[in-house]
């Protein structure tokens, strides 16, 4: 019975379980409160999202699931989730502000020839209304492009 406490009291004192993955694998720190975010995301009403795996996860969990969003760079924990994101006609893509791997992107973009809108709010980047198709694979290589 300790020992619970003892895990309960770990957790208390270091915040809820899904804060813990405090930075993406770049590591650019995600905001511990991603509610703002969350809003800003719902705002501008993007039909799917890409994201790294870190930061996806902890934006599905604070939205309750509500956002149409696939991870990259990690095991595709909603196969659901990923199959619409894979088959949408302009997903957009979002970062935590800061994260270097936007560099990529853009210059992804630059290569394919996509414009797209940018706008930024609640720590985060969301690149939308791109102006054609935009696959991990096409930005990132090895793992980082990994979508299962």
């Amino acid at each position: 019975m300790a020992a619970v406490w003892f895990v309960v009291s770990l957790v208390a004192a270091a915040g809820t379980l899904p804060d813990s993955a405090t930075s993406t694998a770049a590591g650019t720190p995600i905001p511990t409160n991603l509610g703002p975010g969350v809003s800003f995301l719902e705002q501008h009403h993007p039909s799917a999202i890409w994201a790294e795996y870190s930061l996806s996860r902890l934006l599905s969990f604070d939205s309750g699931d509500t956002l149409a969003i696939a991870e990259y760079g990690g095991p595709v924990g909603f196969l659901s989730r990923e199959q619409q994101v894979e088959t949408a006609l302009d997903p957009s893509w979002v970062f935590v502000a800061g994260d270097p791997r936007i560099a990529s992107f853009l210059a992804a973009c630059r290569t394919h020839g996509v414009t797209y809108t940018e706008a930024t709010g609640g720590g985060l980047v969301l690149y939308t209304n791109l102006s054609g198709p935009l696959e991990p694979v096409d930005v990132f290589s090895g793992v980082e492009a990994r979508t299962s």
